[in-house]
């Protein structure tokens, strides 16, 4: 890649990230009865985009193959130990009513079984988890998809043969959409399949001839998908999370050229005034997406139901835990996968 510096980067985190808050925002009023039409057409552009973003962005900043292992425990440490550390703050609730129940009050039958379904469907991950919780099938999903493209990096040294294994992967994510779509693995690992071609597509942008033309032609796809998520809805709905990845070819060229529009665009606003605004909510991004939906009921709570004032909540809250935890060297470690300060 022969630019100096990646430009837009920043800025476009900033942007998908919010998208994540509002689709989670819309999908909520979607839930409690309110499905206008341009409410929920809005909700599925979203979500056309906002997810494979984050794929193809990975990919995008993979420069090299790296040595495995200290690849492996450099992304343990930036991604799962965070996952792990926020894991056990949204369970310490359950992991006291657990000590309660089996040291003071004793542990009957059915609590056994309430505790047995709750903690083993908080390690198995993925679909399993809901509420405040569903965003946490990515960090682990991204995890896996990093290492194994990493792996292959270090194995494969043919492009030709790398793509023909993409290809093969990316039949086997579509094949699990369409021929077995309850099937699913602990961490989502199932939706690997799905990400791994797209964190591929990202690696192949970094070539400044391929980035060239999908900015040129990716308008034409992300277009028509756009207009099929209006009329048929069903055929190109998107939600990797379920192991639901649009139209075969079509949903991800969209997702292609989305990504270097939305790359492009920022960019040229990055040289202005907007990108020192955007640098916190970027720089919190992974924050943000742990606990928005947190905040956003506890705001909800309070009597706050006015969709913007939600969304502001949720974000800034998020920034502000954010930035709460970076005070400390071990709750950024922990909960931040930032280095030891």
């Amino acid at each position: 890649m022969s630019m100096k510096r990646i430009e837009g980067i920043e800025l476009s985190k900033a942007i998908m990230i919010l998208l994540v808050v509002y689709g989670h925002l819309l999908e909520r009023q979607m839930l409690d009865g309110d499905s206008g039409g341009f409410i929920e057409v809005l909700y599925r552009w979203i979500y056309l985009f906002h997810m494979p973003f984050f794929f193809i962005l990975s990919g995008f900043l993979y420069s090299t193959a790296r040595p495995i292992g200290s690849y492996f425990f450099k992304k343990w440490n930036h991604l799962m130990l965070p996952y792990f550390a926020w894991l056990l703050l949204f369970n310490l609730k359950s992991i006291a009513g657990f000590g309660y129940n089996l040291v003071v009050v004793g542990m009957e039958p059915e609590k056994w079984t309430f505790y047995l379904n709750h903690f083993s469907d908080e390690l198995y991950g993925g679909t399993r988890v809901h509420g405040a919780e569903v965003i946490f099938w990515f960090p682990p999903c991204l995890f896996f998809t990093q290492q194994l493209f990493n792996f292959i990096k270090n194995r494969i040294s043919s492009e030709g043969w790398s793509a023909l294994l993409m290809l093969a992967v990316y039949l086997v994510g579509y094949a699990g959409q369409f021929r077995y779509p309850e099937f699913t693995l602990p961490l989502a690992l199932n939706v690997v399949a799905g990400a791994l071609p797209l964190f591929y597509l990202g690696h192949l942008l970094r070539n400044e001839a391929i980035h060239q033309k999908a900015l040129k032609y990716g308008l034409i796809p992300v277009v028509l998908v756009l207009y099929l998520a209006h009329a048929f809805p069903d055929w190109t709905t998107v939600h990797m999370r379920m192991g639901v990845y649009g139209i075969p070819v079509l949903s991800t060229l969209a997702a292609m050229g989305a990504f270097t529009g939305i790359l492009a665009l920022c960019a040229r606003l990055e040289r202005n005034w907007v990108l020192p605004f955007c640098l916190p909510v970027a720089g919190a991004s992974m924050t943000i997406m742990y606990i928005h939906l947190s905040v956003i009921v506890l705001a909800s709570a309070q009597g706050v139901e006015n969709l913007l004032l939600l969304f502001l909540v949720g974000t800034f809250g998020s920034i502000g835990i954010h930035f709460l935890f970076a005070t400390t060297s071990m709750t950024s470690v922990l909960f931040l996968g930032l280095k030891r300060k």
